[in-house]
This record gives C-alpha cells, structure tokens and sequence, in this order.
C-alpha cells in the first residue's frame, strides 16, 4: 500500500469519525433543549385510543368534579399508570391507619387518554440486566432485595386483577425471551444469570 493509499484510508476514517461526532452532538443538542423546554399545552387535535372507544369504565373516562377543590392533601397531575399507582397506594395506606385523606387529579383530558391509554405492554423484570449495577452500589444484599422487589410487581399486579375482578385489563401471564446480537453482552447476561441462581432461586431462566 502506497502513501497516498494509506492518506486516504486515513482520511476516509476520520472523516467518518467526524460525521459520527457531529451526529451525536446535534442528537445531544436536541436532547438538552428538550430538557429546558418548557411544558405546553396538550395538542389540540390529538389522536384517539383504542382502549377508550369502548371502555370497561365508561362512566369513569369523564368523570370531573363540579369545581376544583381549594384544598388538598395531595395532587397528581395526569392520570397515567404511574399516577393511578400513587393516588391508590395513598389512598390503601391511609385507610389502613384509619386516617383521611383528599387526592386531587389534574387530567387535561379523559382519564387515561395519553400514553398510558394506548399501550399494550409488558411488566418485565430483568435481574440479568440490572443485578450488577445494584450490587455495585448498594452492596449483594441489597442488590437481592431490590431484584426480589421488582420481580414481585408481577405477582403483585396479577393478583389485583384477580382479587378485584379486572378482566378488562387483560392481565396474563407469559414466557419471554431476550434475543442478544454480540457474543460480549451474551456472555455478561449469562454469568449474571449463573450468579442469581444460589441467591434468588424464584427466578427462573433458561440459557440457550
């Protein structure tokens, strides 16, 4: 290979280094200006959910008070999942201390009509992902705790829909697989998996 191959291998690869910098650089600089930007109004003329053409819950998609309350112990703002998962968790442990409480929920809409009304996805635990990166900073103890903790959020949920008879949640049970493309992140996932075995024998996984 002659110099001026060797220059110009040398300036394609830069060249394509550079391109790949700016790239990241102008997805970075989107990223930080969606951070700072400042919350709007919800679009005007958003799209409809599927789940909301024939809810379960009909008398509930609407429901508003008359006017808004002047006081409250707590408000959640938007009705999604996570706050529904807030308002009820309040509202048990309370009851529970046989004590009171007043929850106000702001929805710019109807009840659950954003992202959580048009999803159909999945509780999903992945200790061979995150068992390490716990451990590392919260000691193997800890790091058990916390795997044991999220992996009974499925038990956990099922069992809500059971008790309280939610069949329209379609809540059911099945086997995943997680599909690795690289041999390096294959055999990282498969030493985690080996490692939880002794220590969190709920979890089962099957390697192939």
């Amino acid at each position: 290979m002659g110099s001026f191959d060797l220059i110009h291998k040398f300036w394609k690869t830069l060249r394509t280094a550079i391109k790949t910098l700016l790239d990241l650089d102008r997805t970075f600089e989107a990223l930080v200006a969606r951070v700072y930007q400042g919350s709007s109004l919800p679009c005007r003329d958003p799209t409809h959910s599927y789940w909301l053409e024939d809810p379960p819950f009909p008398e509930l998609v609407d429901i508003q008070s008359e006017k808004l309350a002047d006081q409250s112990d707590v408000v959640v703002i938007g009705s999604d999942i996570t706050a529904v998962a807030v308002a009820r968790g309040l509202l048990q442990e309370t009851e529970r201390r046989n004590q009171k409480i007043k929850i106000t929920v702001l929805e710019a809409r109807d009840i659950c009509s954003g992202a959580t009304g048009r999803n159909s996805g999945h509780i999903k635990a992945s200790p061979h992902e995150t068992f390490e990166r716990l451990e590392a900073k919260f000691g193997a103890e800890r790091a058990v705790a916390l795997t044991r903790f999220q992996l009974n959020h499925v038990d956990y949920l099922t069992d809500i829909c059971k008790s309280k008879g939610y069949a329209q949640a379609e809540c059911r049970r099945v086997e995943i697989v997680d599909l690795f493309f690289d041999q390096k992140t294959f055999d990282k996932a498969c030493h985690t998996t080996r490692k939880l075995e002794p220590v969190l024998p709920e979890w089962q996984a099957r390697i192939y």
